[in-house]
């Protein structure tokens, strides 16, 4: 019963955003390809899977294939995506640019970043995008914000540092999970469900989660079946280290 309750006032929290594409572009099943490379995603937005506009789904297209999955923040200017296929945390934003976001140990780095055009990538040359390396430069000055966390119930948690240690940029996110697991994850900062400072990460224990934390202390693990996204789990979440016995939150 608790469980049912938690799922409905879960659900009761999305709330409604503006499209991630531009007001030309359908609200669902548009495709960007990534300026200079050989391939793009097909994205659903709101998602197939979930159908909130807070989450996204799809796959990838031209030169690679795969599935893609993650959320939109509140105004609906940015897709925070798993790439499986890339072993990424990539954002599609409306201003046409990208960031594919790879892991270096529990740090966070640039694997590569452009512009993007709408439409379906030319699969027969090129490189594709996650082959080139960028760069991207610390911004010092912030003061770095770590979070440790425990899913309440569960033998898991986060520790989740903001800015990042890896990068050090104002949004970005990396650590790793705690208690009784310890992979590594990275994401962004951003408002989903009109909630600001909501921590979006990925990690992988097999499969990838692709987790939204939020400020009220509710969590949401989604995963992927194919090319649709769907919730693996959800609860609340306490300022504290996790530790001691008990199932693990992203258990199937």
């Amino acid at each position: 019963m608790k469980k049912t309750f938690l799922f409905v006032l879960a659900v009761a929290t999305v709330v409604a955003a503006a499209p991630l594409a531009a007001s030309a572009a359908p609200l669902k099943g548009y495709d960007i390809a990534f300026d200079g490379y050989c391939d793009g995603l097909h994205i659903e937005f709101p998602s197939l899977g979930f159908g909130t506009k807070q989450t996204a789904d799809g796959y990838q297209t031209g030169c690679v294939t795969g599935p893609i999955f993650g959320q939109a923040n509140s105004s609906g200017t940015m897709a925070m995506l798993t790439v499986p296929g890339f072993s990424t945390f990539t954002t599609v934003s409306k201003d046409h640019t990208w960031v594919h976001y790879g892991f270096n140990g529990n740090l966070i780095f640039v694997l590569n970043s452009g512009t993007w055009s709408y439409g379906t990538p030319i699969a027969r040359g090129g490189v594709a995008s996650n082959t080139r390396h960028g760069v991207t430069a610390a911004l010092g000055g912030r003061g770095v914000t770590d979070l440790d966390l425990m899913f309440d119930g569960y033998c898991d948690g986060m520790h989740l540092v903001n800015p990042s240690a890896g990068l050090g940029t104002p949004t970005s996110v990396d650590g790793y999970r705690t208690g009784c697991s310890s992979e590594s994850l990275i994401g962004a900062t951003a408002t989903v469900n009109n909630q600001a400072g909501t921590y979006v990460v990925t990690f992988n224990v097999g499969f990838w989660v692709n987790t939204a934390i939020f400020p009220n202390h509710y969590w949401i693990h989604y995963s992927n079946n194919g090319n649709n996204i769907y919730v693996l789990n959800f609860g609340t979440w306490s300022n504290a280290i996790a530790g001691g016995p008990g199932r693990n939150s992203v258990s199937r």
